[in-house]
């Protein structure tokens, strides 16, 4: 490398070095003026939004509940248990509420917990597959007795 070569770099450098300088000294003013605002701001909307969440009863029709999974729950199980969605971002929340007819819980658990609810992360991509999958794992749940007495009230 040449000496002029060498200037230019140094040079070329000098500059960068006395960009970054401003860049620290405009950054400092800025934290100096956010740390002198009061530390009460006004309010500002949210900008993130809360997941939607609605409990319905299953043959609900004035819901924006797919019907599929509606048909789901009444095929699979019957009328009388309700479904429960929470959307979130990688997919939603599919509750099924068990009515207390047939619930499987002690009188204990009744005591702590009050319902019978049955849920599951359905990923987006599962869609009514996963609804599917995840009434049909809730059913065999059940022993013989409650089976019958759900078929029963279909």
């Amino acid at each position: 490398m040449t000496n002029k070569e060498l200037e230019q770099l140094v040079k070329s450098l000098e500059g960068n070095l006395i960009e970054m300088a401003k860049a620290i000294k405009d950054l400092s003013t800025d934290i100096t003026e956010i740390k002198s605002k009061p530390s009460n701001p006004e309010p500002v909307a949210s900008t993130t939004a809360e997941p939607f969440k609605m409990s319905v009863p299953v043959g609900a029709n004035n819901y924006p509940v797919p019907q599929e999974y509606k048909d789901i729950v009444n095929s699979v199980l019957n009328k009388y248990f309700g479904i429960e969605i929470v959307y979130t971002a990688a997919g939603f929340i599919f509750t099924v509420i068990v009515p207390e007819k047939y619930s499987t819980l002690t009188d204990k658990e009744k005591e702590i917990i009050k319902q019978d609810r049955r849920s599951k992360l359905i990923p987006n991509f599962e869609g009514v597959n996963g609804v599917k999958m995840w009434v049909d794992l809730i059913y065999s749940s059940f022993s013989m007795e409650h089976k019958a007495l759900i078929t029963q009230d279909k």
